[in-house]
């Protein structure tokens, strides 16, 4: 499992494709509780990996709008040409699908911190908004390397698979009022006014 970042940046060749690839809306899939990960969405090319069969490229987005009040939007989205295959069970899309989970679980939480905190109410406050994001990806990475650990060591421990199945869908039940609302469009923006 990769996570990828999309923060802004001074731009090379290089990064401005990369960026290219995240914002590219045909290539991403947004998370949604009615649509599950197929193999068909993993477009990218296999990738010699000592330890995985599959492997889902993930993000979390940020977009917001302040002028005078904040609206936002975050984003979980799996990113089709970075996510490849080299196995196709019906165990490996489980554990992908995990991944891709974990990945909602932490947008819930990022918009639970920024709805919980009422001190976005400034342009200097707002700024801050950035630095919550890139923590959130970091405990998103982090969680991610322990589910890959308990999941994947020795090569396919399906009970632990199974106990994180568990394991996920109680968070996402926990923190469905953070569910994303489809109403907010911000989608590949970030503004101050």
């Amino acid at each position: 499992m990769k996570i990828i970042y999309c923060l802004p940046v001074i731009f090379t060749a290089f990064q401005f494709s990369f960026l290219n690839s995240c914002n590219n809306h045909t290539n991403n899939i947004e998370w949604s509780e009615n649509r599950k990960l197929n193999w068909d969405d993993f477009k990218g090319d296999y990738s010699i990996s000592e330890s995985s069969a599959a492997e889902v490229a993930i993000n979390l987005k940020l977009f917001y709008v302040f002028d005078g009040s904040l609206k936002y939007d975050v984003v979980c989205y799996m990113i089709k040409n970075q996510s490849w295959t080299e196995e196709r069970s019906d165990y490996a899309l489980n554990h992908e699908q995990g991944h891709f989970d974990i990945g909602e679980i932490f947008a819930r939480r990022l918009r639970k911190a920024i709805h919980e905190k009422s001190r976005f109410t400034s342009y200097s406050n707002v700024r801050k908004l950035d630095s919550l994001e890139l923590m959130y990806h970091k405990l998103l990475q982090k969680e991610e390397e322990t589910y890959d650990l308990e999941t994947t060591k020795p090569f396919r421990n399906q009970a632990s698979q199974k106990m994180w199945d568990q394991k996920i869908k109680k968070s996402l039940d926990s923190l469905k009022a953070f569910t994303r609302n489809p109403d907010v469009k911000l989608h590949w923006k970030r503004k101050l006014r």
